[in-house]
């Protein structure tokens, strides 16, 4: 690219950013980088010319071709507003009185006329229908034929380049019946009338499907098709580049299926059939991949319909933008039984434009269902934990059970003896009651002091298996909050942010002198990253310099 080249290049650049900025569009609406890019290096110095130049239509060539022109020409950076025409022709045509002196007209050369003729029309966008009789005359670059009326004797010579053929993928042929478009014009030197075809379609599904079957093979032989060259789509799609035309019957049944998934959906609205149509898709393909990381998936839908209708899904432009996408493609053109070369190419296939967003919709369901079992894991695991504590809950109130049990059952067989004993003695008392009156006395209050004695032992007892139980839980846990303590306190990560370092050589961790030589390599570990060097010096520590 030479300095001028990019000099155009840079200005048109800044125009279409103003133009898109003005209109509130995204810049591949004005023009593409390929248009760009197509008129700094061919510099077209006319309208005829600027409309000769790919993705320059009539329309586009109307509304910005002053400008355009004036950029080319070296005049600056055009403004916004279209100017007054600098271009506009300067008629020097004499002018003559009519017959009866009340008017005067004009008369033009011969040139200025056909100037003129070609410059008005120019600004129109025609669409013409016909069919193709005689031959299709191919020279080189460019190709002539001629198409009728086929209800009356009218017939239209056209003009295109081959380039727009190959762009389309369809090999015009004698007797195919086509709608042309482009814009009239006169060839000053022949004088001959003709349509430049800048775009075309075609009716008659007989050469579609040939057009099909050559473009498919083309690709196949180029690996377009393989499963290995195709993206997979994202585990989390959060935003989406949706293209298709707006309002459509597809929009509307694609969103049904995503938007309750909270998904971004960033609209496309484009024509998917007809004249501009392959042309307006490839330009969103591309926009939605120079915008970052703004998608996660770019989604090309229609609605079913015939050969006809889905041929712009068939030409080589767009599959060969489906195929550079660096997004991931999921291609839902038609019904089920429509198969096109964009759903060969796209990197998944869907079936109809509500399965489209089923396709997108499993890979939430997916993550739902991944989550659920994630959740009954963390779930499972909580319970069998919990479990645990109240197993070793139990076993304690157990053990404690069994031991206060224990401690009853023995100062109750004590006091059976004492009571025994007391019986013995009263029995032997009243048998001697004269006697051991005395003695009864004694061993009553012995009895009072004895049953005082097991009923204080005994909730001695229980206070003392209580506190021993709430001193061992305490242990226990001080135990665990000091190993923890520990734990935290030699994690090395811990020195490290303290300001020390380890030092690794030979895969192995260094913690004196004798383990290095001179010209080893070592890594020096810091609490934010590792330095790399090799030892020069050995320096011993004074301790062990001493003898």
């Amino acid at each position: 690219m030479d300095a001028l080249e990019r000099e155009i290049e840079l200005k048109l650049k800044s125009f279409r950013e103003r133009e898109a900025r003005q209109a509130g569009v995204p810049l591949f609406h004005i023009f593409t980088n390929d248009v760009i890019e197509r008129l700094s290096r061919e510099r077209p110095s006319t309208n005829i010319e600027l409309l000769g130049i790919k993705g320059i239509g009539p329309q586009k060539a109307k509304r910005y071709g002053p400008q355009i022109l004036q950029i080319i020409e070296g005049n600056g950076v055009a403004q916004s507003k279209i100017p007054e025409k600098k271009g506009k022709l300067s008629y020097t045509a004499v002018e003559r009185d009519t017959d009866d002196g009340s008017k005067k007209e004009r008369v033009y050369s011969v040139a200025e006329f056909l100037d003129h003729f070609n410059v008005s029309f120019a600004r129109k966008p025609l669409a013409i229908h016909g069919e193709i009789f005689d031959s299709v005359d191919r020279r080189g670059a460019n190709i002539y034929f001629r198409i009728k009326d086929r209800q009356e004797e009218a017939v239209l010579q056209c003009y295109m380049r081959a380039s727009v053929e190959e762009r389309l993928g369809v090999k015009l042929e004698t007797g195919t019946e086509i709608v042309v478009s482009g814009f009239l014009g006169v060839y000053k030197p022949s004088g001959r009338f003709s349509l430049t075809v800048t775009e075309f379609v075609v009716h008659g599904e007989g050469l579609l499907k040939k057009a099909f079957e050559e473009l498919e093979q083309k690709l196949s032989a180029e690996g377009l098709f393989l499963p290995e060259r195709k993206r997979p789509l994202p585990n989390i799609i959060r935003s989406i580049a949706l293209i298709t035309a707006q309002g459509s019957d597809a929009e509307k049944d694609f969103i049904t299926h995503v938007i309750k998934r909270g998904i971004s959906v960033h609209r496309y609205d484009v024509r998917v059939e007809g004249l501009r149509s392959a042309d307006q898709v490839s330009e969103a393909i591309a926009y939605a991949n120079s915008s970052g990381n703004a998608y996660d998936v770019i989604v090309v839908t229609r609605g079913g319909g015939s050969l006809e209708s889905l041929q712009s899904f068939n030409t080589e432009r767009v599959a060969r933008s489906i195929a550079g996408s660096r997004i991931p493609i999921i291609s839902a053109i038609g019904h089920e039984n429509d198969v096109t070369i964009a759903d060969l190419v796209a990197d998944v296939r869907a079936s109809t434009p509500t399965h489209a967003g089923k396709v997108i919709s499993e890979k939430w369901i997916e993550m739902d269902m991944i989550l659920s079992e994630k959740t009954q894991r963390l779930s499972g695991h909580t319970e069998s934990f919990l479990r645990q504590i109240d197993r070793f809950v139990e076993r304690w109130q157990i053990s404690l059970t069994s031991a206060m049990g224990r401690c009853i059952e023995s100062r109750k067989l004590l006091l059976e003896q004492e009571l025994r004993s007391v019986s013995k003695m009263a029995h032997q008392i009243f048998d001697k009651e004269s006697q051991q009156k005395h003695i009864l006395i004694q061993h009553g209050t012995h009895l009072n002091y004895a049953f005082e004695r097991v009923r204080v032992e005994a909730e001695s007892s229980l206070q003392t298996i209580g506190y021993s139980f709430e001193k061992r839980s305490r242990k226990i846990i001080s135990h665990l909050n000091e190993m923890a303590t520990f734990l935290h306190a030699s994690n090395p990560e811990r020195m490290l942010e303290r300001g020390y370092s380890i030092i690794e050589s030979k895969g192995k961790t260094i913690s004196s002198v004798n383990n290095l030589a001179i010209g080893d390599e070592m890594t020096i570990r810091l609490k934010d990253g590792q330095v790399i060097s090799d030892i020069q010096r050995i320096i011993p520590s004074s301790r062990e310099e001493e003898p």
